[in-house]
């Protein structure tokens, strides 16, 4: 390798080191920090518009494909299924073959047992263990804590790059249709996923909510299905949905006492860095345009089933 090449090369290392460690201010909007995605700001789901597109869309195709499902026999067929896959380096193509080996191990799970239906979504969560370390104030943010930790990479000891403290969870939720038999099935998936997810926490398999219509928890697991890994880009504490109360306590730290314009300009310390929200976006944009119409841009589902079609 020439000098020359090796002086760019290490000049762009140095870039991406110093992009880590910039963070964006409190009362940043969201559409404001993806600028940093170039022109693809707006064409991922990490943009607003374009997840309520695709949150509608699947709706659509659930409550089409189970939204006449009496409350008894949706608790009985249908679950929320749930695999933490994998804690990678923030590096795209460590990311994309973690992606590409979940994919598998999903479908040799499903092709085990016969008669299901899956709809589901790959997603990727920007983690970082020193800021969750830091902020960590109950059980269930211990918990996620703990379940993160358990996770890294053994024969890296969760090794980055020099400058570098975060890292990626390759993760699935979907919804899953064991149609009849379902208690017998539910097992099965269990055991078989077993096979490739060893530890209790890394598959979840829920029942729907008693409480609520069919439709309405269709409609709640679609939105949530696409609201992305870091949703308000900044690193999430708990598991489940980004949680303003967790700026909030971030502030309480720095000796604030509320959120507001007095703080414009105050650096966020929960917001993803300039870097992380590159590789998030490059990441989802590949993986979108993977497969299925290019209109769609919809390879971030895993479908399986007879039964089950791609969105039209």
């Amino acid at each position: 390798m020439d000098f020359k090449k090796l002086k760019v090369q290490s000049g762009e290392a140095a870039l991406r080191r110093m992009r880590q460690h910039i963070r964006f201010p409190i009362n940043k909007h969201k559409s404001t920090k993806l600028k940093v995605l170039g022109s693809r700001a707006g064409s991922t789901l990490l943009d607003k518009g374009v997840a309520k597109a695709h949150s509608a869309r699947l709706e659509k195709q659930f409550v089409n494909r189970w939204g006449e499902l009496k409350k008894n026999d949706a608790l009985e067929r249908l679950r929320f299924w749930t695999v933490l896959h994998a804690v990678v380096p923030l590096d795209e193509d460590e990311i994309a073959s973690s992606i590409e080996h979940m994919r598998s191990c999903l479908k040799l799970v499903c092709e085990g047992v016969k008669g299901i239906e899956v709809i589901g979504v790959v997603e990727i969560e920007i983690v970082n263990i020193p800021k969750m370390k830091q902020l960590a104030t109950n059980d269930e943010e211990a918990r996620k804590l703990n379940v993160i930790g358990e996770m890294l990479p053994a024969n890296k000891k969760g090794s980055l790059p020099t400058g570098f403290t975060s890292h990626a969870l390759v993760h699935f939720h979907g919804v899953l249709d064991l149609g009849m038999d379902s208690s017998e099935k539910h097992d099965a998936i269990a055991q078989r996923a077993k096979q490739f997810w060893e530890k209790s926490y890394q598959v979840e398999l829920k029942r729907f909510h008693s409480d609520k219509p069919v439709s309405k928890s269709l409609a709640n697991i679609a939105q949530y299905l696409v609201k992305g890994g870091n949703e308000s880009l900044i690193y999430k504490i708990n598991f489940g949905w980004d949680s303003v109360q967790e700026m909030e306590r971030a502030m309480m730290k720095k000796g604030k006492d509320k959120l507001g314009a007095d703080f414009e300009g105050f650096e966020n310390e929960l917001s993803l860095s300039i870097e992380e929200v590159k590789v998030l976006g490059s990441v989802l944009d590949k993986l979108m345009g993977s497969t299925g119409s290019k209109n769609l841009r919809n390879g971030y589902l895993f479908k399986y089933g007879q039964q089950v079609k791609w969105i039209g």
